[in-house]
Formats: structure tokens, sequence, C-alpha cells
């Protein structure tokens, strides 16, 4: 006798939101970035690295490749350890980077806590640690930088004045970003960065099946040189 799975129109919904989810990202690296074996938590994790005798930047993003606003993020967090150095000027931070080509267009999101001097510190130096999700922080931790036209280098804000601020605008990338280390080498290792609960590890690149993994040298040589454009403007 055969069986015939019915399967409801809700479940066809479902996988056609998830599928239409998984295509609308992709992710990858840029700067001085590698994987390491043991990374926070002894699991595998992206080594963020800013050398000033070398390159001194690094990071690892999200793209967006469909319409994705700042109203619509709801989580966003990452786990981290600081390997060599701490946090400091401006650095580790997420990045969000509107749609548009101008040369002010971010928004930073600080890891670490204020330190009451305008900066940001690590809460747990030498620890595994998590930045708990910035979306609810009660610090004031996001400094426009352009984002959606907004001021230049306006205060710190809280992340419920960015969105009723920005809400509207369409994001084009979030990065996780290492470039403080201007006299000495500053090393974040970073693992479970999460944007609306999709994880972006190197054990399991997303979106999955594995076509959009990391991307190829050429994309890569051509995100640096966007993400570095304004990575001055984050230093503190």
């Amino acid at each position: 006798m055969k069986t015939i799975l019915k399967l409801s129109p809700v479940f066809f919904l479902a996988l056609a939101v998830s599928c239409l989810h998984a295509q609308s990202t992709s992710f990858g690296t840029y700067g001085d970035t590698s994987v390491i074996a043991n990374g926070p938590g002894g699991v595998p994790a992206y080594q963020l690295t800013s050398n000033p005798s070398l390159q001194d930047y690094s990071g690892i993003y999200v793209q967006f490749n469909s319409p994705f606003t700042v109203a619509d993020l709801t989580q966003l967090s990452a786990d981290f350890e600081m390997t060599q150095n701490t946090i400091a000027n401006g650095a580790p931070r997420f990045s969000i980077i509107d749609t548009t080509n101008n040369a002010l267009n971010e928004a930073y999101v600080f890891f670490g806590i204020p330190n009451g001097s305008g900066g940001f510190m690590d809460p747990a130096p030498g620890t595994y640690e998590s930045t708990g999700n910035e979306v609810t922080s009660a610090y004031l931790v996001v400094q426009n930088n352009g984002f959606g036209g907004g001021s230049t280098h306006n205060a710190y804000e809280s992340w419920a004045d960015f969105v009723s601020q920005e809400g509207s605008v369409n994001i084009g990338y979030i990065t996780v970003d290492v470039d403080g280390g201007f006299s000495n080498i500053q090393t974040a290792d970073v693992g479970n960065f999460d944007v609306n609960g999709t994880l972006y590890n190197p054990t399991a690149p997303t979106p999955e099946p594995g076509s959009l993994a990391l991307l190829g040298t050429g994309l890569l040589g051509a995100a640096g040189e966007i993400f570095r454009r304004a990575r001055r403007a984050a230093r503190l």
C-alpha cells in the first residue's frame, strides 16, 4: 500500500520563506583575517588582526542582497576574546553600512562598555565573552557616521534612538571590524557572529548549501576596498 504524505500550504510557505532568507545574504572576510581551530569557547573562529607593520585592518561581513532595514534587525551579537591588546581605538566594533555609495554611510556599534572618557573598555579582559544583543543594550553604543544621511560623528546614542531616526533605511552590509592596532598589534578571536538568529561561523558558512560561503579572492579585494575607506573615521 502506498502512503502519500500530504503537506499543508503553511509548510510550503514556511519553506519558501526559509529559502528566501538563505539566499538573501552573502558572507565574506577581508584584510588580515584567518580561521583558527580553537577560538572562543574552544570552537573554530575567525581571528581578526590589526598589525601596524603589516595590514592594519581586518574584518568579516554579511551582505544583504534583498531589502533589509534597520528596523528589521532584532539580533546583533558575537562571541569574542581579545588575545592581543584590548578593546581600544574604536575596535572591535560592528559597522552597519547603508546601501548608498557615499563616503560616509556607516553607523558604528562598539564592543565593550563605555569607560566614561569617550571610549569603550573590555568588561572581562582575557576571557571568552559575548557582546550580548546590541539591539537591546542599555548602553549608548551607536555612533552615526553618515548612515542614512545622518550627521557625521554625532554623539553616542542608544539603539532605540538610532532606530527612531534611521529605522526605514536599508542595510547593505554589517561587519565586524578590528583596526585599532595603531602602535601595538590588536587581535580578536570572533565566533558566533549572529544576525537575526543566523550564525556565521567557519564550521557552518551560511547561507547553505555552501555556494555562498567565503567569497572568491577577486570579490574579497573589492570588499576590502569598500570597507577600508571609512575605518579611520571610527577611531576614538
